[in-house]
């Protein structure tokens, strides 16, 4: 199997391009039932869910 060369001045295709850098993970709570908001850069705890509507007769 042959390795293939680019010669010089050749453009690069982007399949040998870097990846770019991943984001940093969000950091771990110590607090159950929150979560983190990317666009705030802060911890959230989640609303409360709303009680079901009972059923129409």
């Amino acid at each position: 199997m042959t390795i293939p060369t680019l010669a010089v001045g050749q453009p690069v295709p982007d399949v040998l391009l870097p990846l770019p850098a991943r984001p940093p993970a969000p950091p771990v709570s110590r607090h159950r039932g929150c979560y983190w908001d990317h666009e705030q850069g802060a911890w959230r705890a989640h609303a409360p869910l709303p009680l079901p509507r009972p059923a129409p007769e």
